[in-house]
């Protein structure tokens, strides 16, 4: 009775612990037995430690399975993408519909359903060619010209070049008129008559030349590239069959019929000149410039010495008269002669007023001599009429060749000449043919059909144009110690001036080689500032000078001959014998004595233009001749001349 009266907790303690334990027990059993507390999640299942391995190890087995399998040959897809790229190459367009409207141009727009004729038009003559070549200092290019990078934008350096410009002229109204008759002119059926046809485009500006040989006989003629800086030029080539046009002789013409390249055709940009002395202008009118600079050229001369005579004269009257003082202040015997009646002043004054009387003279008739030149010099050329009628001669954007009064002016160059060559050259024309490739000619033209140019015939050949060389050898004297070797001089035409250095060389061995100018040039280093070029970039004009020249001198010997042209006498004198190829064997007098007279003749040449100044060179936009002013200088003159140099006195940079 007791026990159950008692306290509750005490009664029941043991079961309360218990159950907890109980609890606790089924929470931990859960938590870590049969809840897995270690099973992983693998190929989104749940496995035990027990459970991975053997399932690991049935796809390990399957995929051994599958690689012992044999291989399953596939067809190649990728063909299909290579064929898709190609097909978008030759037309990147697509997805467009087919129905969709184009504006078209008014004319040429019906498709033709029976084949027009049309008679092939004359092209016509090309009339006056004249060949000059110039030899100056130019900025050449350094990198290819292209028409991403034109000559105005490539990197140049100054360099020696001989320029070759063929020039003529043709009569394009004609041309015009030709072409109008032939495709929409009165002869011409009214349906089958196009304004488009009639209007020409020129194609190309061919030059060929023929080299005169060693045996004196010229070679065939070939065709002269274009030049190295017409940035235009891989766009000028032009197919001579229409069956090698890509789309058709239209699609061409549109392309050349842009007033750019037209004008590159017919009037293609020049080497820029870097010296202040000349700048390039076609033949006709550089040689008009040279007769004129050099005219002024013998005034200036002229009225030097006049002015030289008239100091002299002044000089011979001022001691006249200091005489004439001197015996009327009482001289030896001139008292005496006053008191005669008229003494030694009285008989001089009649000497005193004959030379007043002939300055006078003189003085009027050089008045009437300006005065006529004045007049002359108004009625002939100046430098600035001169390229003032050359820029009429242009080509600008918005001239009408069909109205074009005076014939069309049109050149083209050869920097692709040898020093020491000489040359001949032809030109011709070339204009589109607007009907190749089709069956729209008459059966006497058929052959015209694959013809994409139409040319005009060559023109005469012009005169011979002579290369001077850039090197010469000049053998001055044999050795005083030494009989087998030899003094030559070698000049070298280096930056638009002559310079030469005298080597002494034996038997075996190369003549020449790389000096630097003499530092006692005083007046040569006066202008050296102005001689560096401030380009964009900064290249200076080395002292360096390669004398080079490859030839070997073989011997020295002794010759024995006659001279004289009425009257014989006998002579002896040094042979100098050298080779240039290591083949041929070439001889060559010492002393100037024994040489030629064209062999002087440019020697001398060369030593007057050694003295000349030295060149100033400037950077690219900042050379070239004064227009607006006549100047006392000589431009660079035409080489072919006698003896192949440039003329008496003359630097063929034109240096006066």
């Amino acid at each position: 009775m007791t026990k159950k009266k008692g306290n509750f907790v005490e009664l029941y303690i043991d079961k309360v612990v218990l159950g907890v334990a109980i609890i606790i027990s089924l929470i931990l059993l859960w938590i870590f037995v049969l809840s897995s507390p270690y099973s992983v999640e693998y190929d989104g299942r749940k496995f035990t430690p027990s459970q991975i391995d053997p399932y690991i190890k049935k796809q390990v087995t399957a995929l051994e399975e599958m690689l012992n399998e044999p291989v399953e040959t596939k067809e190649y897809e990728g063909q299909q993408y290579i064929d898709r790229f190609l097909s978008a190459l030759e037309c990147p367009i697509v997805g467009i519909s087919k129905n969709v409207y184009y504006p078209l141009p008014p004319h040429g727009v019906q498709i033709r359903t029976d084949n027009p004729v049309y008679e092939v038009p004359q092209i016509g003559l090309v009339q006056n060619p004249i060949a000059e070549a110039i030899r100056s200092v130019a900025h050449v290019p350094t990198e290819a010209v292209d028409v991403k990078v034109p000559y105005s934008s490539v990197l140049t350096e100054l360099g020696d070049i001989d320029l070759v410009t063929v020039q003529a002229s043709f009569d394009v109204a004609e041309l015009y008129k030709n072409f109008q008759n032939s495709f929409s002119g009165p002869r011409v059926r009214g349906d089958w008559r196009d304004n488009q046809l009639a209007k020409p485009v020129f194609a190309s500006v061919e030059l060929q030349r023929r080299e005169l040989l060693d045996n004196k006989k010229w070679s065939e003629w070939s065709v002269v590239p274009r030049s190295k800086i017409e940035h235009l030029s891989s766009l000028l080539a032009v197919p001579e069959r229409a069956k090698q046009l890509s789309f058709g002789i239209n699609f061409i013409m549109d392309q050349f019929k842009t007033f750019e390249m037209q004008r590159e055709i017919l009037q293609p940009e020049a080497y820029e000149f870097a010296t202040n002395s000349d700048e390039w202008l076609p033949p006709e009118y550089h040689k008009d410039l040279i007769d004129i600079l050099e005219k002024e050229r013998e005034e200036a001369k002229r009225q030097e010495l006049e002015q030289k005579k008239a100091e002299r004269e002044a000089a011979k009257q001022q001691a006249r008269q200091d005489n004439l003082r001197q015996g009327a202040a009482g001289g030896p015997g001139g008292g005496m002669m006053r008191g005669l009646g008229g003494g030694g002043t009285q008989r001089n004054q009649p000497r005193s007023r004959q030379p007043n009387s002939a300055r006078l003279q003189a003085e009027k008739k050089e008045q009437q001599r300006k005065a006529a030149l004045a007049k002359a010099k108004k009625e002939e050329k100046s430098v600035k009429s001169i390229f003032d009628e050359f820029e009429t001669r242009l080509l600008e954007e918005d001239t009408n060749l069909s109205t074009m009064r005076d014939p069309l002016i049109f050149w083209s160059y050869d920097d692709t000449v040898e020093a020491g060559q000489t040359y001949q050259y032809r030109i011709r024309l070339g204009v589109f043919n607007p009907i190749a490739g089709m069956d729209w000619f008459t059966e006497e033209q058929k052959s015209f059909m694959d013809q994409v140019v139409l040319w005009s015939d060559f023109s005469d050949v012009t005169e011979e144009i002579s290369i001077p060389k850039m090197v010469q050898l000049f053998p001055i004297e044999v050795a005083k110690d030494d009989e087998k070797s030899v003094t030559i001089k070698v000049a070298k035409f280096h930056h638009g001036k002559w310079r030469s250095h005298d080597f002494t060389v034996g038997p075996g061995q190369e003549i020449g080689y790389l000096v630097k100018e003499d530092p006692k040039e005083e007046k040569d280093k006066n202008n050296l500032e102005d001689m560096r070029r401030a380009d964009v970039q900064d290249v200076e004009i080395s002292n360096e000078i390669d004398f080079s020249t490859g030839v070997v001198l073989v011997d020295i010997v002794t010759v024995s001959d006659w001279e004289g042209e009425t009257v014989l006498s006998p002579r002896s004198y040094a042979d100098v014998l050298y080779t240039e190829d290591g083949e041929n064997i070439k001889h060559f007098a010492v002393k100037s004595t024994n040489w030629p007279s064209d062999i002087k003749k440019e020697f001398y040449m060369i030593k007057q233009a050694e003295e000349e100044k030295v060149m100033v060179f400037y950077t690219r936009g900042q050379g070239g001749v004064d227009k607006t002013r006549t100047r006392a200088t000589t431009p660079v003159m035409p080489m072919g001349m006698p003896g192949g140099f440039m003329g008496p006195g003359m630097m063929p940079g034109g240096i006066p």
